[in-house]
């Protein structure tokens, strides 16, 4: 669907590009997976350089992902003069990110996280929470990373992306 006129190839690739955020966010997710399926550690492996970036902390406060939630909030989804289409997927790729975080958050609290901080471990036959917790992970990841690539191929083709519930809110942020 093409809401608000014609995009330029510009817009298309950095509405791509805000996309890596929630991508980054999840990937950390998609260790157990991993460590079931190893073709899967490839793609993380390939993610590591750029989450040591993106999750980069001083003092436990993460300046890099609040930097670039403030900085692409105030800068792109406020910004009336940047074209609605990078609006939209930016606020759509900041929700993603949302809710990845806040079940990171939710698995954490419940002490259901497979506890894997590197790929290709394998976690114990004896603990259950911690197939729980892994299986809870690879759907979080699995929902995510298919619905930020699904993001990522419409932004390219200068479609909006059409994702149920986040595109809805997204659009109610971008509306002018």
């Amino acid at each position: 669907m093409n809401w608000r006129g014609a995009t330029t190839r510009q817009d298309r690739i950095f509405a791509a590009l805000v996309y890596l955020i929630p991508i980054l966010e999840v990937a950390m997710l998609g260790f157990f997976l991993a460590s079931l399926f190893p073709p899967l550690g490839l793609l993380l492996i390939g993610l590591t350089p750029l989450m040591q970036v993106y999750f980069f902390n001083v003092g436990g406060l993460p300046l890099v992902e609040l930097g670039l939630f403030f900085g692409l909030f105030i800068l792109v989804v406020r910004n009336s003069q940047v074209s609605h289409f990078l609006r939209f997927n930016t606020v759509q790729a900041i929700l993603l990110s949302i809710f990845t975080f806040l079940c990171r958050l939710v698995l954490d609290v419940l002490e259901l996280s497979s506890g894997l901080s590197a790929p290709l471990l394998r976690p114990t036959g004896a603990n259950p929470t911690a197939w729980l917790g892994g299986g809870l992970e690879s759907v979080l990841f699995l929902a995510v990373l298919t619905a930020a690539i699904f993001a990522i191929a419409q932004s390219l083709r200068g479609q909006y992306a059409d994702l149920p519930i986040v595109s809805e809110a997204a659009y109610n942020q971008v509306r002018y």
